[in-house]
């Protein structure tokens, strides 16, 4: 069920980041920017429903490509991918 948890919520994180068009989007409703904190911090909150806990987190481009900060391209959109559980 965690995993479960864990996929939703990241979906729905990903779904709400998008990139920003200056002049076409309002700059308060700028949210392209992916970060460890930010993912982490979903991760965090789907566990804490099931009891469960993290020790780290990672994310990136691809599987060998671990960023900390990611902002998003023009054009460029987010999917969670695999994720991977250890």
């Amino acid at each position: 069920q965690a995993k479960a948890d864990i996929s939703s919520a990241i979906d729905l994180y990903f779904s709400q980041v998008v990139m920003f068009i200056s002049g076409l989007d309002f700059v308060d409703d700028k949210n392209d920017v992916l970060t460890i904190a930010s993912i982490g911090g979903v991760v965090d909150d789907a566990l804490q429903a099931t009891g469960g806990t993290i020790t780290s987190v990672a994310f990136g481009r691809d599987a060998t490509v671990s960023d900390l900060r990611y902002t998003l391209l023009p054009g460029q959109l987010v999917n969670s991918g695999p994720l991977l559980y250890a």
